[in-house]
């Protein structure tokens, strides 16, 4: 029984030490700009050995590297069994991993609700306020509260949207958080014109939003808030002319409004490595299954998780 033990243990290192080399060797493989999923594969790989290794939240850093890309060029349906298996392996051991992983979940959702999950993106943003919950962190808070109202809003739940941003905009302004509460602002405004056959607490609203923005100085908010506020005044102006109100279109999968997401903001990591290993000439299972294997399902539409993403407060 000993002798089985020690052999085990042995395997158990070797394994470790040949993940470590796979890692070192693609590190040094990354290619600085990327045009198609290829040009990810090292990073891909990294993450497919860091999770082997128990080392998730490494992984989710090095991963942190391709979503921006890929979730440009459409690859969701890559992004979420990434974001999933993160999601489901992860048991943090610090209020740090606890934090990341919260964003972790967060991005799950809005991957989900980019392809029209809606009730696997709900369920994916409550875990990340449970997580957020758990550590007490109010930004956390604040993203998942927006996030759900943004989902609600798209299956039409308007009331239940504006209730979630209303409990956003609490928070961001309870910490002095002057983007998040223009973020809240404006996605609130959004669900009230659907509420609000008038809009005009929606153009209230929105208006409130823009003069967060413009004294953040956010030149590409104003301008889309701007294109909200001209929408609203030609729908208040033709329903003054007509009976019968005209509501926003019923928004699609292909037509969503255009929400601000919630996401945690990451670091920016570099990869590097202490190790100076040799390169194996044969690196055995260690080819690029993670492609190969799984079809990408590339979403054509341009949707708001893709259009609207800011870095500078909630973005994963």
């Amino acid at each position: 029984m000993k002798r089985y033990l020690a052999q085990r243990a042995q395997q158990e290192d070797q394994t470790q030490v040949e993940h470590m080399r796979a890692i070192a060797y693609f590190i040094e493989k990354i290619k600085p700009s990327k045009e198609t999923i290829t040009d990810c594969a090292e990073e891909l790989e990294i993450f497919h050995h860091r999770c082997e290794l128990g080392q998730y939240a490494l992984a989710q850093e090095v991963i942190d590297i391709c979503v921006d890309f890929l979730k440009r060029q459409g690859y969701y349906g890559d992004l979420i069994r990434i974001h999933e298996r993160l999601t489901a392996e992860w048991y943090p051991q610090n209020p740090k991993e606890q934090h990341n992983l919260g964003w972790a979940w967060a991005r799950l959702g809005n991957l989900y609700r980019s392809v029209g999950k809606y009730r696997a993106a709900i369920s994916s943003h409550k875990e990340a306020q449970a997580k957020f919950n758990q550590i007490d962190f109010s930004k956390g808070k604040a993203a998942s509260l927006g996030n759900l109202g943004n989902v609600y809003q798209l299956l039409g739940q308007y009331e239940q949207a504006i209730n979630f941003h209303q409990q956003s905009l609490e928070i961001t302004r309870e910490i002095g958080d002057r983007w998040g509460e223009a973020a809240s602002l404006f996605n609130k405004s959004l669900a009230l014109a659907r509420y609000e056959p008038r809009c005009f607490q929606a153009l209230v609203t929105l208006q409130q939003a823009r003069e967060i923005y413009a004294e953040l100085q956010l030149d590409h908010r104003v301008e889309k808030c701007d294109e909200e506020i001209y929408a609203f005044n030609r729908i208040i102006a033709t329903e003054q002319r007509q009976s019968v109100p005209i509501l926003p279109p019923t928004p699609t999968i292909d037509n969503a409004p255009p929400q601000d997401d919630w996401y945690g903001s990451q670091p920016t990591y570099q990869i590097t490595t202490s190790l100076h290993l040799t390169t194996p000439n044969q690196l055995g299972s260690l080819v690029l299954r993670w492609i190969s294997d799984r079809p990408s399902h590339r979403m054509a539409a341009e949707i708001s998780d893709q259009r609207n993403e800011p870095r500078s407060f909630h973005s994963c």
